[in-house]
């Protein structure tokens, strides 16, 4: 029955196929560090899977003695594509793969990652997928694949500044983040978000961008930005992030005299800054 089939991927068969041939002509081994029947298993519990072959208990035995031989269809593309059936598995496990290939324990030269990753998104973005630094192994990248625009994507991508304000001073706000757009800083301004918002949990997203994903966030305080959700939201996830890195965070801009509780940790904070600049509509 329909309801019981399993959702279809949302990576489709053609982006799989663009992203395996290119890496299978790149001429280079995309285990890196391992064999590669070392490095499948790390994505797939394959001496658990079930070998054609009735001579092997497990599709690992199958693999190392056929690979061993150099058997036709046992090369690099035909354990992926045949053994494998890497168009078919879910999206999670595809992005496994290409996570792994350039996880810091299999690949150890930054170019070539970098080269990987480049090629990933080129094709990943068509089906809103990005791959994204994650964390770091004794301070080398991990990386995971999300969807564009998700929080982890949005703090990926480091801005230079993000604004914080009210609905009411959007008006005010937008030049703002337009000159700054214009002039090369990266900045995150909700409304240029907008395509990849949609959908998301707004939460979690402005959570990781200003928590995590800037240098700097610029605070349009007001009496409505003390009283908005989303406001209240942002100024949180920065004074956090302020009061975990111990330096200068927040910018403070006021629109009038309201008391903001907690936009400005005054141990990182110059008396002037906490004042904020003055801004008349």
């Amino acid at each position: 029955m329909d309801f019981l089939r399993a959702a279809a991927p949302e990576i489709t068969e053609v982006t799989r196929r663009h992203i395996i041939d290119a890496l299978l002509l790149v001429g280079f081994d995309f285990y890196g560090r391992f064999d590669v029947v070392t490095f499948l298993g790390r994505i797939w519990a394959l001496k658990k899977m079930h070998s054609t072959d009735g001579r092997y208990n497990s599709l690992d035995g199958d693999m190392r003695q056929h690979v061993g031989w150099h058997d036709e269809g046992y090369d690099e593309g035909g354990l992926l594509y045949g053994k494998l059936d890497i168009v078919n598995v879910p999206d999670h496990v595809f992005g496994t793969f290409l996570t792994e290939t350039i996880h810091p324990v299999v690949q150890a030269d930054p170019a070539r990652v970098a080269e990987l990753i480049s090629l990933y998104n080129r094709y990943l973005q068509a089906d809103g997928f990005v791959i994204v630094q994650a964390d770091q192994l004794s301070g080398s990248p991990v990386y995971a694949m999300t969807k564009i625009g998700s929080p982890l994507a949005l703090a990926a991508e480091h801005y230079d500044v993000s604004l914080s304000y009210a609905g009411e001073q959007q008006y005010y706000v937008e030049p703002i983040a337009t000159i700054l757009r214009d002039a090369g800083v990266r900045v995150f301004f909700a409304p240029f978000k907008e395509a990849v918002l949609w959908g998301e949990d707004l939460v979690e997203a402005f959570e990781a961008v200003f928590l995590h994903g800037s240098r700097f966030v610029v605070m349009f305080s007001s009496a409505d930005y003390e009283r908005k959700m989303w406001p209240t939201v942002e100024r949180r996830a920065a004074v956090e992030h302020a009061i975990a890195q111990k330096s200068a965070y927040i910018l403070p801009v006021r629109f009038d005299s309201t008391p903001i509780p907690g936009s400005c940790p005054a141990e990182w904070c110059t008396s002037d800054s906490r004042r904020g600049l003055g801004f008349s509509p």
